[in-house]
């Protein structure tokens, strides 16, 4: 299963970058002097940025536009008061119920998915009980058991106190705007990957040819963005989700920081338990380069000190 999760993923890079590249080509074919000429490339990855940040902003607001169950009476309640206790505006951020894996909860530019099967404070909340019977029915027969293990261990440690921490992180994203800056840096990593691509391309031509030399650069694209990807997920995505964490202990008490260490510290065990069933070399990796999530671990280590100064 290793290698050809790999083939996969490098195929999947392949077409990506080749789909990016299908106009260059044309293009090409057309005008070649003009499409591998400096201004030429400079042009073509700045479109081909621009695509990808349209692309990425699309796809997470379509995502949020999907989540159709929404938190109702004492409920809903309970979550406006949170909102406020952090210093936002209960008007500008939504709230909806809807299955998001092990990530318990996540956050679309101003929308958070609640995971109303793991999340136990909302169980009598009929909209709740709508969004479970969807999950169960079209979601769960579908999930791996070593998945619905990991799930369990959730859902036997996900206590009121670290529900109330994992939704003050949450919005946190949503304060620190973090989908906004996720677009912005996919139109970069795409302008940039793609820009390296036809430079490497414009360097080959008089060796291989110019077709030779577009097949290479496509190849060198996508390994750059796959790179990228991944140093994104190191630099960007585990900095923002510590500070989150941050955001969260300020407008949490001792004892509710004090769960979410605990609390991520058993999932951390289940998770690198789960990670043990999978044969592929990603999950021998550290989750801050595959996710960008900082591991249950070090997240505990970091909140207990942060619990202690309080």
């Amino acid at each position: 299963m290793g290698p050809f999760m790999i083939i996969s993923i490098v195929r999947q890079q392949l077409v990506g970058m080749a789909n990016l590249f299908l106009p260059f080509f044309i293009l090409y074919y057309l005008v070649p002097q003009f499409a591998l000429s400096i201004v030429g490339i400079v042009l073509y990855s700045l479109a081909v940025g621009i695509y990808v940040g349209y692309v990425t902003y699309v796809v997470t607001r379509n995502q949020s536009k999907g989540f159709l169950f929404v938190p109702t009476g004492v409920h809903s309640k309970q979550f406006a008061d949170e909102i406020v206790r952090c210093g936002l505006d209960p008007k500008n951020v939504q709230i909806r119920y809807a299955y998001v894996d092990d990530a318990i909860a996540m956050t679309f530019f101003n929308v958070i998915a609640v995971d109303p099967m793991v999340w136990g404070t909302v169980q009598e909340d009929p909209e709740a009980l709508k969004a479970r019977d969807v999950v169960e029915k079209y979601i769960i027969p579908a999930v791996p058991e070593n998945k619905k293990e990991l799930h369990q261990v959730i859902r036997n440690n996900l206590s009121e106190n670290v529900q109330k921490f994992i939704f003050r992180h949450e919005l946190a994203h949503i304060f620190y705007n973090y989908s906004n800056k996720r677009v912005v840096i996919a139109g970069v990593m795409g302008a940039v990957a793609t820009c390296s691509a036809l430079a490497i391309a414009y360097s080959l031509m008089s060796l291989v040819g110019g077709f030779g030399a577009l097949f290479v650069g496509v190849c060198a694209g996508a390994l750059i963005d796959l790179l990228f990807a991944y140093a994104t997920n190191f630099f960007f995505k585990s900095y923002e989700e510590k500070r989150a964490d941050i955001f969260a202990t300020r407008f949490s008490s001792k004892e509710e920081i004090k769960a979410a260490a605990d609390f991520f510290e058993h999932y951390e065990r289940a998770a690198q338990k789960y990670r043990e069933t999978i044969d592929s070399i990603l999950f021998k990796l550290p989750t801050t380069i595959v996710s960008g999530y900082i591991d249950g671990i070090n997240r505990a280590h970091y909140l207990r000190e942060y619990a202690q100064s309080k």
